[in-house]
């Protein structure tokens, strides 16, 4: 008989690769094997040949440390970036899961997996998809359907995975190729080099448990990077009842807090995805909020305390920046900390608001949410290249178009004025036909003529410094956690 020398597994003496994982074949004995080694998964110690393909399972051993599945070169391995093509089709097949009754999250065509750790797996899977917002699947296909490039589709009407439409799908299939799907909010949304980094990690692990868990963790990281704060609301949280109602009574703390019900759903995934773009690029959070009252607060002590209470912040300064709208008493408040408190100076956060106003006052917010993220784009990127927006250097506003007819109109006056005034003081001028006749005789003799030039001296003195130009940086305060804050507000 014949068996794998990577995995172990059984093999017929036709075999002249291991099926599962491509390993050269070795001869082994025909007797039973030593106690531990190769005890069959039906409770049986099999016979190296017969009685185990009779039971149809693989050796415990083969089956606990599994060999990692191997990849094929690139030119085989097909990138997730076009998204799920196609609806799920629900409760139309059988997916092996064996002891787990949930939904299905990592699915095994192949039994190369326990049953015990299979159910693991999808239990870890669904925890990690529930926090973060996001599915997280992982497929061993063994249907020759899943080979090649129809792996796309196979994957696209796979049956019963996840609970959602956004989503980060990853299979293997039976020729060794690779896919990533990202659908929902997830699509489009990993680069190359984080794809190529899933397969890497689930690569790694010498056993396909520890295989998977490693994408799972990973997988779960990158959708945090992307949208850091689609997080549940912990009802044990400290100061949670120092939070506005429609703020605490909400599932899950994201970036985009509407309490007051003033965005649309379509806009509020759209400005979720601006804002966690931005928090990826910078390393800081950027969230927007809006409510109907403020618990009996102030609008400053309310900012901070949701963003404080609610847990933004990234890094160990937890920097970020939060804009509150109260809807009822039309104030606006921007709460800063960490390394928001320099980008955001109180020139800046006033400049700010000066740019909003006419959107607040509309009740535009979705407008005023997507400015909000524009300018704290602007205002972080030049913190970070140069020195942050201050007194001194505030970003010059654009002159309006509508002003540019005014302004020639004006001008087009006051120079018909000039030259009528100029025109009326030439009473005694005449016209003269020579040009001689402007000329007083003997008014002008030159004999000699002769220019030099000897040298010039030129004293250069600086300026003096305007001390009202200087920078008036960013004040702070310390909120009710104790956590130092910047920021400032108003009224529209």
């Amino acid at each position: 008989m014949k068996k794998c020398e990577n995995c172990n597994l059984i093999l017929q003496d036709s075999d002249a690769f291991c099926p599962k994982c491509g390993g050269a074949t070795v001869e082994c004995d025909s007797g039973s094997h030593a106690e531990g080694e190769t005890a069959c998964n039906c409770g049986e110690n099999c016979s190296c040949g017969e009685e185990n393909r009779e039971c149809g399972e693989q050796t415990a051993e083969n089956m606990q440390a599994g060999p990692q599945m191997q990849f094929v070169d690139d030119g085989k391995k097909k990138k997730g970036k076009k998204g799920l093509i196609a609806a799920i089709i629900a409760l139309t097949a059988f997916v092996p899961v064996s002891a787990y009754g949930g939904r299905v999250y990592v699915a095994d065509e192949t039994d190369s997996i326990p049953a015990e750790k299979l159910a693991e797996l999808n239990e870890y899977a669904e925890h990690a998809s529930e926090a973060c917002g996001t599915d997280i699947l992982f497929l061993l296909a063994e249907d020759e359907a899943a080979a090649g490039d129809s792996i796309v589709d196979y994957m696209a009407n796979y049956p019963n995975m996840g609970n959602g439409e956004s989503r980060i799908f990853f299979a293997i299939g039976p020729d060794s190729s690779w896919h990533i799907l990202c659908g929902g909010n997830m699509q489009n949304m990993l680069t190359d080099e984080q794809e190529d980094a899933l397969r890497d990690a689930y690569n790694g692990p010498e056993t396909y448990f520890g295989g998977i868990k490693a994408y799972i963790d990973l997988a779960e990281s990158y959708v945090f990077e992307i949208y850091p704060n689609d997080t549940p609301v912990d009802e044990e949280l400290e100061g949670l009842e120092r939070l506005p109602e429609e703020i605490r009574s909400m599932d899950e703390f994201t970036c985009v807090l509407d309490g007051a019900g003033m965005i649309e759903p379509e806009q509020r995934a759209e400005l979720m995805k601006k804002l966690g773009e931005l928090s990826s690029k910078y390393g800081m959070d950027y969230v927007v909020c809006t409510v109907k009252s403020l618990n009996g607060s102030t609008v400053e002590a309310c900012a901070d305390d949701i963003f404080d209470y609610c847990g933004f912040g990234r890094g160990e300064d937890r920097s970020g920046v939060l804009l509150l709208i109260n809807t009822g008493d039309r104030k606006w408040h921007i709460s800063a900390k960490g390394y928001g408190i320099t980008v955001f100076t109180d020139a800046g956060i006033q400049y700010i608001g000066e740019e909003l106003k006419e959107k607040m006052k509309s009740a535009d917010y979705a407008g005023t949410f997507f400015g909000f993220a524009d300018l704290c784009d602007r205002f972080t990127d030049q913190a970070k290249k140069d020195r942050p927006y201050d007194t001194s250097n505030l970003p010059i506003k654009p002159l309006s178009f509508k002003y540019i007819p005014i302004s020639l109109g004006i001008g087009l006056v006051i120079a018909l004025i000039a030259v009528s005034v100029m025109k009326s003081k030439l009473k005694t001028v005449r016209y003269k036909a020579e040009a001689n006749s402007y000329v007083r005789p003997g008014s002008m003799n030159i004999t000699v003529s002769r220019d030099l030039f000897l040298y010039r001296t030129v004293a250069v003195s600086p300026k003096p410094k305007n001390n009202s130009d200087s920078d008036g940086g960013s004040s702070t305060h310390t909120s009710s956690s104790g956590s130092t804050h910047g920021g400032g507000g108003g009224s529209f």
